[in-house]
């Protein structure tokens, strides 16, 4: 029998390479075992359950027009590359995982999902054609949550960066989520080599609803003899980098607060700050609006 054939079907890997293509599937868990690896070709592939891998971590690659739907990840080591027209989607709680974008879609959460970037892991944005952040037709809240320790990192593609922000990726009939994204004191890490960009240029790396945090430090490279100035404006929630001449420095600037809460979205701001995604859903805050109250229990 193939699994998904019968509901509540779950799958094991057993450390093996597994190739899946062409079908629509619904399963439960998928379990990688040690150095398990899945590459999807093509159809779609729906855990509804987690992603869990044990030690030895496991590998996923998304290709051609594949895409891995998956209610967040448990376990350790998890590697996921996004390339060409692939889609990766988490719907869950994620955590102990590298994502790779050089194509396609890469939904870090749904509403009322969380992806976390965890100590020694890596969020790799490596394409500026790619749809890079959140996702949902429900009015949800989606956060990006940095560990100390972890590392975000652009390259340039195509001349250009790519960003991560809300995205109409077509997989849901309307967009519409509220994110938000901690820095966590995570590392920012840039290759500019072959970026076409002019110095009073300033590029768009994160935009959000709400964000929160600050990076612990920034390593850019291929400015020759320009200046990089990382911006993070928690008026604006986001995050850019501006190019001006100069010898190669990388300096930071913020504008307004931390605790600055754009209008309407306290709820959102009470689930970023509450603990790194970790939620008490018995007991938001009765004096929020009642539709304040809700997205925070929800997420």
């Amino acid at each position: 029998d193939l699994p998904g054939t019968v509901a509540g079907d779950s799958v094991d890997l057993g450390g093996n390479h597994v190739i899946y293509n062409g079908l629509t599937t619904e399963i439960d868990t998928l379990e990688f075992g040690p150095d398990g690896r899945l590459d999807l070709y093509g159809g779609k592939l729906t855990a509804t359950g987690e992603l869990s891998t044990s030690q030895g971590g496991g590998d996923v690659v998304l290709t051609d027009a594949g895409q891995l739907w998956a209610d967040g990840h448990s376990g350790s080591d998890l590697d996921i590359w996004i390339n060409e027209s692939a889609r990766f989607a988490n719907t869950g709680a994620a955590t102990d995982a590298s994502l790779t974008v050089n194509g396609g879609d890469a939904i870090l959460a749904t509403g009322g999902a969380v992806y976390g970037v965890s100590d020694g892991e890596t969020l790799a944005v490596h394409s500026n054609w790619a749809d890079v952040g959140f996702d949902d037709d429900d009015g949800g809240v989606g956060l990006l949550v940095f560990e100390e320790g972890s590392t975000l990192s652009y390259d340039v593609q195509n001349g250009g960066l790519g960003s991560i922000k809300e995205v109409d990726t077509g997989a849901f009939e309307d967009s519409d989520v509220r994110s938000g994204i901690d820095l966590g004191d995570a590392t920012l890490k840039i290759d500019l080599a072959g970026l076409n960009a002019a110095n009073g240029t300033e590029l768009m790396l994160m935009d959000a609803d709400e964000i929160i945090g600050v990076f612990d430090e920034a390593d850019i490279s291929g400015l020759g003899g320009r200046n990089a100035t990382v911006i993070i404006d928690y008026t604006t929630d986001k995050v850019s980098l501006e190019l001006s001449s100069g010898n190669g420095q990388v300096l930071f600037e913020t504008i307004g607060e931390q605790d600055d809460v754009s209008e309407g979205e306290q709820a959102l701001w009470d689930a970023l700050t509450a603990g790194q995604g970790v939620f008490d859903e018995s007991s938001p805050d009765p004096e929020l609006p009642e539709d304040e109250v809700e997205y925070l229990a929800a997420s």
